[in-house]
């Protein structure tokens, strides 16, 4: 058992890193396609810091994007956990799932902790699709690093 744990730990990590670049990487094409880069980190980091400009300063930007990863990590760890947990192969219906669950979170925790509503000056469509973007590709990552269950293998036969 210590074998399979140590092994969820850095697929989380990794899976959790991941969904976090597939994220950035989606606002920072939608943020330069407005000639405006960082406008998004810079945004989410002002409002963890109480500020309301869409204005991406430095430490706003760092800041969000350091919370930002460990939020993955911390994400994707849990996922690859709950797998192990629930003998099942992680694929692109649950990866959406969990992307769409990122996006209440992201919403209804924004809300909630700073008072800002963080997806409305983006659009729910672009925020949406940027979290389906993560939660695809952290659970793509632990598919394709992860033991198949036995039960679940294609072609198994049990003699």
């Amino acid at each position: 058992m210590s074998t399979r744990i140590r092994g969820l730990i850095p697929r989380g990590v990794i899976a959790g890193v991941i969904g976090a670049t597939a994220l950035a990487f989606w606002f920072l094409v939608i943020d330069g396609s407005q000639a405006q880069p960082f406008r998004t980190p810079g945004f989410l980091g002002g409002a963890l810091l109480g500020r309301d400009a869409l204005e991406p300063g430095a430490a706003p930007v760092l800041l969000y994007s350091l919370l930002h990863y460990v939020a993955f990590i911390a994400l994707g760890i849990g996922v690859s956990w709950s797998l192990s947990k629930i003998d099942t192969i992680p694929n692109l219906f649950l990866g959406l799932v969990l992307g769409f669950a990122l996006y209440d979170l992201v919403f209804y925790t924004s809300v909630t902790v700073t008072g800002v509503d963080v997806v409305g000056p983006f659009g729910w469509p672009v925020v949406l699709v940027g979290n389906l973007l993560a939660g695809v590709s952290l659970t793509s990552y632990l598919h394709y690093t992860g033991e198949t269950p036995p039960d679940l293998m294609v072609g198994h036969s049990r003699g």
